[in-house]
């Protein structure tokens, strides 16, 4: 009985993206580390990252440039909606 999209459309909602402060690991090393919805999507500079049935992620991020670096951290939902936020890191000789 019934079938119909698995997508609610009634969704209209970005998902919620809760970030931790960058953690030095080491040289050009730094630990992005935040929370979302369980079941959406993070992608940290372009690249998708394992997000927790919890919701939360984390992923050890390479910067190759010296100085100012920008990480553009993005949640998307199933129904599409997204957030994007970006922390910026300087790396140090």
């Amino acid at each position: 009985v019934g079938g119909g999209s698995t997508k609610p459309t009634s969704d209209r909602t970005a998902p919620k993206l809760t970030m931790k402060l960058p953690f030095h690991v080491g040289g050009q090393y730094y630990t992005i580390a935040g929370m979302t919805e369980p079941g959406a999507t993070v992608f940290i500079n372009d690249e998708e990252v394992d997000v927790e049935s919890n919701g939360t992620f984390q992923k050890l991020v390479a910067l190759n440039k010296l100085g100012p670096n920008s990480i553009v951290i993005k949640a998307v939902d199933a129904a599409g909606n997204q957030t994007v936020q970006s922390q910026s890191v300087i790396v140090e000789e």
